[in-house]
């Protein structure tokens, strides 16, 4: 297993041999993760998403062993339809009988899946798109825009293919993007 170190050792310059001087100790700098973890720790905002996904990476982990029915999450039981919610069941059961809180535990298992495959992919094409287009500068994607979006802004201000097209529909200009 390979351990984490949380500080980094920078030598400290050297004085010239001819005054005689010693040179000073290393000093101790911290390392850009544990600066990244400081910065993200006090931000409440990130603190909290940061919550919820573990808990949903830990629900979704442990699926088999919290839900109450883990055997049968999408068999039927016609008998037990439209209950409300008991110690059995506790959100109830739907129209086919089913209980929702076993569907909703290992619907978080779905979720991650669709959720890492999408960003894996955005990566995976986002990625070496933007080194090209960063690497030649003069390089021009019909679906880019020269100026910015005036009528919908984003939030931070980001220039996607994504955005460009939903600005250039949203202006009533899909002639532009094909």
């Amino acid at each position: 297993m390979k351990s984490v170190r949380l500080e980094t050792r920078v030598p400290a310059p050297v004085a010239e041999e001819s005054t005689g001087s010693i040179a000073r100790s290393a000093r101790l700098l911290p390392s850009g993760r544990w600066l990244l973890c400081h910065k993200l720790l006090r931000d409440p905002s990130a603190v909290l998403g940061g919550a919820m996904i573990v808990v949903l990476i830990c629900t979704a982990l442990c699926a088999p062993y919290i839900a109450p029915f883990p055997e049968d999450v999408a068999a039927t039981h016609p008998a037990q339809r439209l209950r409300a919610p008991s110690w059995e069941h506790p959100l109830g059961t739907d129209t086919l009988g089913r209980d929702i809180y076993s569907r909703v535990v290992f619907g978080g298992r779905i979720t991650l899946i669709v959720a890492f495959t999408v960003v894996g992919a955005c990566l995976l094409i986002g990625v070496p798109a933007e080194l090209i287009a960063g690497y030649y500068d003069n390089l021009r994607c019909p679906l880019a825009q020269e100026e910015p979006c005036t009528r919908f802004e984003p939030p931070l201000r980001e220039v996607t293919a994504g955005h460009s097209v939903a600005c250039h529909f949203a202006q009533g200009e899909p002639s532009d993007v094909s």
